[in-house]
């Protein structure tokens, strides 16, 4: 067994499409963490902690350049989630190298600014609110999460199909089926009003 195995060597960052190799400092990938409430009641000789979802997720990266591109990611409306990728190279000491890809998408909360001094490059610094997470090692997805959606996904298993599938909103639920059907009817509905049909 290698005694140093999978560290990572170095990492390249994209931000709504836009390389940053060379211009990326830093990059914090997201903590998971799920809300705990704790739970006792009438018999139980003490409490037991629930799983109720799923805290914030968020990213940070510091970039070394002022990037327009990157700068112009914060503040856009809801409407608009960000794509951010960030590759890895992992090398173990048997002189393997498998790659580590994070995909994220979500809102730029803030964007700071490091402090201008003489001589001394200024930092970004970008807080993402993740909404979508999906990392993958070695082509094994590890995590895909979809808050909005409510996909917890970890190592194929998705923690959240049998509550979806109770609240009918489950991928091959009658309730999923109907909503992509009315969908499609809608879509067909514009086509035509369009065409004057």
């Amino acid at each position: 067994m290698p005694a140093a195995n999978k560290i990572l060597k170095n990492f390249v960052l994209f931000v709504d499409g836009g390389g940053q190799a060379g211009n990326v400092e830093s990059v914090q990938l997201p903590g998971l963490e799920t809300i705990k409430e704790d739970f006792r009641a009438g018999g139980m000789d003490g409490s037991i902690a629930l799983d109720m979802g799923l805290s914030p997720i968020e990213c940070t990266f510091t970039l070394t350049g002022w990037d327009e591109l990157s700068l112009a990611t914060w503040g856009l409306g809801e409407g608009y989630l960000v794509p951010v990728i960030v590759r890895g190279a992992l090398e173990s000491t048997n002189g393997s190298v498998r790659p580590l890809v994070a995909y994220m998408r979500g809102t730029i909360r803030s964007m700071v600014p490091g402090e201008f001094k003489p001589g001394e490059k200024a930092s970004l610094v970008f807080t993402m609110d993740v909404r979508e997470y999906k990392l993958d090692i070695a082509g094994k997805v590890i995590y895909d999460i979809d808050i909005v959606n409510s996909k917890r996904v970890v190592l194929g298993v998705d923690r959240n199909a049998a509550i979806n599938n109770a609240l009918g909103i489950g991928s091959g639920s009658v309730l999923s089926d109907l909503a992509q059907a009315s969908g499609i009817v809608r879509q067909l509905n514009r086509v035509g009003q369009a065409l004057g049909l």
